[in-house]
């Protein structure tokens, strides 16, 4: 969550969220951030992240440094991935139910 409050991540969307500045509570951040969650689960558990490469709101860069698996839908948007009426949810539920 640090570099998505650095970079102006949807508009201020997580600083918004978090109500404060990293610097000025670094333990918030930590506990919320989804890397630094996924590098404290004891089991290994697999994560795939789905991101439309036209996503305007969330760059796909900031999926790509995620340590998971990262499917990039070419033309997507950032509500195509959640968009029952997409044209790209389709290939969104085969890749959920595997």
């Amino acid at each position: 969550l640090f570099r998505e409050v650095e970079g102006h991540l949807g508009d201020g969307a997580v600083l918004d969220y978090m109500g404060v500045r990293p610097q000025d509570d670094l333990d918030a951040y930590l506990r919320h951030d989804p890397r630094s969650r996924a590098a404290l689960i004891p089991a290994r558990v697999d994560v795939h992240s789905i991101h439309g490469d036209a996503d305007a709101t969330v760059d796909v860069e900031f999926s790509r440094v995620f340590p998971a698996a990262l499917t990039e839908l070419a033309g997507a948007n950032h509500a195509d991935v959640i968009d029952p009426d997409s044209p790209y949810f389709a290939q969104v539920r085969d890749l959920l139910l595997g």
